[in-house]
Protein backbone atom coordinates (compact mmCIF):
# COMPACT_ATOMS: atom_id res chain seq x y z
CA UNK A 1 0.00 0.00 0.00
CA UNK A 2 2.81 2.43 0.79
CA UNK A 3 4.47 1.62 -2.53
CA UNK A 4 1.36 2.53 -4.51
CA UNK A 5 1.07 5.90 -2.77
CA UNK A 6 4.70 6.68 -3.50
CA UNK A 7 4.12 5.70 -7.12
CA UNK A 8 1.51 8.46 -7.47
CA UNK A 9 3.79 11.20 -6.14
CA UNK A 10 5.69 11.87 -9.43
CA UNK A 11 2.39 11.97 -11.32
CA UNK A 12 0.83 14.47 -8.89
CA UNK A 13 3.99 16.60 -8.91
CA UNK A 14 3.95 16.66 -12.71
CA UNK A 15 0.30 17.77 -12.77
CA UNK A 16 0.90 20.53 -10.20
CA UNK A 17 3.93 21.78 -12.13
CA UNK A 18 2.00 21.79 -15.41
CA UNK A 19 -0.91 23.72 -13.88
CA UNK A 20 1.43 26.31 -12.35
CA UNK A 21 3.44 26.82 -15.53
CA UNK A 22 0.31 26.97 -17.65
CA UNK A 23 -1.36 29.58 -15.46
CA UNK A 24 1.71 31.79 -15.16
CA UNK A 25 2.90 31.87 -18.75
CA UNK A 26 5.98 34.06 -19.08
CA UNK A 27 8.40 34.22 -16.15
CA UNK A 28 8.03 37.98 -15.74
CA UNK A 29 4.24 37.74 -15.56
CA UNK A 30 4.60 35.45 -12.56
CA UNK A 31 6.74 38.05 -10.81
CA UNK A 32 3.68 40.07 -9.87
CA UNK A 33 5.24 43.53 -9.97
CA UNK A 34 5.29 45.23 -13.35
CA UNK A 35 5.57 48.89 -14.31
CA UNK A 36 1.86 48.81 -15.13
CA UNK A 37 0.91 47.29 -11.77
CA UNK A 38 2.56 50.18 -9.90
CA UNK A 39 1.38 52.85 -12.36
CA UNK A 40 4.92 53.62 -13.53
CA UNK A 41 5.93 54.94 -16.95
CA UNK A 42 9.40 55.17 -18.46
CA UNK A 43 11.21 58.26 -17.15
CA UNK A 44 12.01 59.18 -20.75
CA UNK A 45 8.36 58.86 -21.84
CA UNK A 46 7.31 61.64 -24.24
CA UNK A 47 3.99 61.88 -22.36
CA UNK A 48 5.85 62.61 -19.11
CA UNK A 49 8.40 64.95 -20.65
CA UNK A 50 5.74 66.86 -22.57
CA UNK A 51 3.30 67.09 -19.68
CA UNK A 52 3.07 69.11 -16.49
CA UNK A 53 6.17 67.42 -15.04
CA UNK A 54 8.33 67.88 -18.14
CA UNK A 55 10.87 70.39 -16.83
CA UNK A 56 11.21 68.55 -13.52
CA UNK A 57 11.54 65.17 -15.26
CA UNK A 58 14.30 66.63 -17.43
CA UNK A 59 16.13 67.82 -14.32
CA UNK A 60 15.79 64.40 -12.69
CA UNK A 61 17.07 62.71 -15.84
CA UNK A 62 20.17 64.92 -15.83
CA UNK A 63 20.94 63.78 -12.27
CA UNK A 64 21.12 60.10 -13.33
CA UNK A 65 23.85 58.15 -15.13
CA UNK A 66 21.41 55.98 -17.13
CA UNK A 67 17.97 57.61 -17.07
CA UNK A 68 16.65 55.22 -19.72
CA UNK A 69 16.81 52.38 -17.17
CA UNK A 70 14.16 53.90 -14.88
CA UNK A 71 10.39 53.90 -14.59
CA UNK A 72 8.65 56.57 -12.53
CA UNK A 73 5.59 57.59 -10.60
CA UNK A 74 5.30 61.21 -9.48
CA UNK A 75 3.59 62.77 -6.51
CA UNK A 76 3.58 66.18 -4.94
CA UNK A 77 5.37 66.33 -1.59
CA UNK A 78 5.42 69.78 -0.03
CA UNK A 79 3.80 72.48 -2.17
CA UNK A 80 7.11 73.20 -3.93
CA UNK A 81 8.44 69.62 -4.10
CA UNK A 82 7.76 66.89 -6.64
CA UNK A 83 8.76 63.40 -5.54
CA UNK A 84 9.86 61.12 -8.37
CA UNK A 85 9.64 57.49 -7.26
CA UNK A 86 12.20 55.85 -9.54
CA UNK A 87 11.95 52.12 -10.18
CA UNK A 88 15.05 50.65 -11.81
CA UNK A 89 14.19 48.14 -14.53
CA UNK A 90 15.91 45.38 -12.52
CA UNK A 91 13.20 45.68 -9.86
CA UNK A 92 10.76 44.14 -12.36
CA UNK A 93 12.88 41.08 -13.21
CA UNK A 94 11.44 37.69 -12.34
CA UNK A 95 14.34 36.74 -10.08
CA UNK A 96 13.55 39.79 -7.91
CA UNK A 97 9.84 39.00 -7.65
CA UNK A 98 9.79 38.02 -4.01
CA UNK A 99 12.59 40.21 -2.72
CA UNK A 100 11.73 43.00 -0.35
CA UNK A 101 13.55 46.29 -0.19
CA UNK A 102 15.62 47.50 -3.10
CA UNK A 103 16.83 44.65 -5.32
CA UNK A 104 19.99 45.83 -7.05
CA UNK A 105 20.19 48.98 -4.91
CA UNK A 106 19.12 51.35 -7.70
CA UNK A 107 15.52 52.29 -6.85
CA UNK A 108 15.20 55.69 -5.23
CA UNK A 109 13.04 58.74 -4.54
CA UNK A 110 14.26 61.97 -6.09
CA UNK A 111 12.88 65.20 -4.61
CA UNK A 112 12.76 68.04 -7.11
CA UNK A 113 12.19 71.64 -6.04
CA UNK A 114 9.87 73.37 -8.48
CA UNK A 115 10.78 76.72 -6.92
CA UNK A 116 14.57 76.21 -7.19
CA UNK A 117 14.36 74.08 -10.37
CA UNK A 118 16.77 71.45 -9.12
CA UNK A 119 17.07 68.10 -7.38
CA UNK A 120 17.28 68.77 -3.65
CA UNK A 121 17.27 65.26 -2.17
CA UNK A 122 17.82 61.64 -3.19
CA UNK A 123 16.71 58.80 -0.94
CA UNK A 124 17.56 55.22 -1.88
CA UNK A 125 14.91 52.66 -1.02
CA UNK A 126 15.62 50.31 1.87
Amino acid sequence: MTGSRMGRFPCILTIITAVCLGSCGARDRCAGVTPESVGAVPLSSPALLGGQYGAAAGGVMKSLHNPGEFFVTVERGDPDILVFHLWHRDAFKGENAHMIGNPGGRCRDVHYSVKDRRVVRVLFWQ
